[in-house]
């Protein structure tokens, strides 16, 4: 079942790294130096998302064949995690975030395929409409009230594509991937509890493949495709002891 494979291999990839979190947690927590304070946090981000889909295509009869399409849309999710610094100008924060966007590719096309009489129009629509991920953000105060953060994180993302036919090929794929998100941005404290960011994000899906039938059942290409997204958004957190 796509689900239970989804969530084991998500499982599987976390343990794997678990230990060189733990060894960057310990790091940075002692960089820190001295006691540490913490504060929790929650608010909310949007802005703009872009989607790349890198479709490849193998055929029982022809040659491969690739295609590069994308989607841009607006972006919005709920952020909250908690935060360590201590007198020195580092701080740690663990930070859980879910989104989800408007961004979809769509198009009309009429196959035509070598070797083979069948074919005709198709419709395909591709997205990745929400996400959730787990994430360190190290920063560094600048100045008085702000502070330049960087992030580090893993999640899932759910992926999306699907083509409808009366006559050619068609599939319907929907899978929640394993992603690894990287980011960085600047925090701006506004008085003691409230903070205004700025991030750029990018969420790099894991590869996964299925295949397109033909009306009758008959398989006749395997498609496999490494989706990615980029973002920029602005966020208001609250922060509390």
């Amino acid at each position: 079942m796509p689900g239970i494979d989804s969530t084991t291999a998500f499982t599987d990839n976390f343990f794997m790294k678990k230990q060189p979190i733990a060894l960057c947690v310990a790091f940075i927590l002692t960089v820190c130096g001295g006691p540490c304070l913490g504060q929790w946090y929650l608010g909310g981000e949007a802005g703009y998302t872009r989607h790349t889909f890198g479709a490849s295509y193998t055929f029982v009869v022809g040659e491969p064949d690739a295609y590069v399409n994308t989607a841009q849309g607006f972006e919005a999710g709920v952020i909250g995690g908690y935060t360590l610094a201590g007198q020195g100008p580092v701080s740690l924060s663990i930070q859980g975030r879910v989104a989800g966007n408007t961004a979809q590719w769509q198009l009309d096309v009429v196959d035509e395929y070598s070797g083979t009489s069948q074919g005709g129009p198709a419709s395909l629509a591709y997205d990745i409409p929400c996400s959730y991920s787990f994430s360190l953000v190290p920063g560094i105060r600048v100045g008085s009230s702000a502070r330049v953060v960087a992030e580090l994180g893993i999640g899932q993302s759910l992926v999306r594509e699907v083509k409808t036919s009366e006559q050619s090929t068609r599939y319907d794929h929907s899978e929640w991937t394993f992603s690894y998100a990287f980011g960085a941005g600047v925090h701006q404290r506004l008085g003691k509890q409230l903070e205004l960011r700025g991030t750029y994000r990018y969420i790099c899906c894991g590869s996964f493949s299925y295949q397109g039938v033909f009306p009758d059942g008959t398989v006749w290409e395997h498609v496999t495709d490494t989706p990615h997204t980029h973002q920029v958004c602005f966020g208001l957190v609250y922060r509390w002891k």
